[in-house]
């Protein structure tokens, strides 16, 4: 049996199993955003949950994906809600809600070290989801990778004087960025440029803010990473002044696509880095500059690649359900 863990919108997890069911592997899919499963038992060797009438203990099950946060305190039909914390401490609902979601994180914290200790075959992992970007560029550089050099600013004069000896920066987020989609609007955070221009807008000191020397690209590389295996793709977003920076932010017309091959000496360092990282899976972020040199920017554990498969006919979520 194979458990993924997931959101019920994920398209992967769709493709994923599209690929279990043609190869006759039976599944469980748990959904973190919404009230199809309901956790009835846990305890040190088991995990009992209940779908439609029907109840598994999930570490008994051979492998694992994870994909999204799939546990919560509406697992166990419960919705923190603010008339369950509107009385509890009197004029302060919102420690009381705060309180309760600790609760809830301590417990599926524990869930996932269940799993990952009793599950051998996984591929991606709660605990190893969400890296240290900054953490990450450190290790990317011991192993002989090239980085890009950064800045940590949070006053506008010295972003003018890092713009005045480099040349235009970019600035992109610490962690993962907005990517908040619903119906009435979507927010996305993109990389972006700042020169002179930009900087005068700044206030005078802003949030401690991660900028970096813009680099002359040839062009750009989405490589995804799976079981020792690369699955690369080159990005020709310099085509396009509107994806010049950020391949991401394109308008009707998409930046072409083909595989790529990388070097071996780039595969063998990027391998060290991934079992640095205890990551099986995760997708990296690279650009080829004008001379050639092939500079990291950054590794997500649970990146999108359904897009980049389907560009380059990579099939990776046939290749993830063989392995499962």
């Amino acid at each position: 049996m194979v458990l993924i863990l997931t959101k019920n919108n994920d398209g992967s997890s769709n493709g994923i199993i599209d690929w279990l069911t043609y190869y006759k592997k039976e599944f469980i899919r748990v959904n973190g955003n919404d009230d199809y499963t309901r956790i009835v038992e846990i305890t040190s060797d088991k995990i009992i949950i209940e779908q439609q009438g029907k109840q598994y203990d999930l570490l008994t099950c051979d492998s694992v994906w994870y994909r999204r946060n799939s546990f919560s305190a509406q697992s166990f039909g419960i919705k923190i809600k603010n008339s369950i914390v509107e009385n509890v401490i009197a004029g302060d609902r919102d420690y009381a809600k705060k309180q309760l979601l600790a609760e809830s994180n301590v417990l599926t914290e524990y869930l996932y070290y269940l799993i990952e200790q009793n599950i051998e075959k996984r591929f991606g992992g709660y605990f190893s989801s969400n890296v240290n970007k900054l953490i990450i560029l450190e290790k990317a550089k011991r192993f002989g990778l090239k980085i890009t050099e950064n800045f940590i600013i949070s006053d506008r004069k010295k972003l003018e004087e890092k713009i005045n000896s480099n040349g235009n920066l970019i600035t992109k987020s610490f962690d993962n960025g907005v990517y908040a989609l619903k119906k009435e609007y979507g927010y996305f955070s993109y990389t972006e440029r700042v020169n002179t221009e930009e900087a005068a807008k700044f206030s005078s000191t802003f949030f401690p803010s991660l900028l970096q020397k813009e680099i002359r690209k040839n062009y750009e590389l989405r490589v995804f990473y799976l079981a020792g295996k690369f699955y690369s793709t080159v990005i020709f977003s310099q085509k396009n002044e509107s994806t010049s920076v950020d391949s991401r932010k394109h308008s009707k017309e998409l930046p072409r696509h083909l595989p790529y091959q990388l070097p071996n000496e780039i595969e063998d360092k990027l391998q060290l880095l991934m079992i640095d990282l205890h990551l099986k899976m995760g997708s990296i972020d690279m650009i080829v500059d004008r001379e050639g040199n092939y500079i990291f920017l950054e590794v997500n554990p649970v990146g999108q690649f359904t897009f980049y498969s389907n560009k380059c006919n990579y099939f990776l979520e046939r290749e993830l359900a063989r392995l499962l």
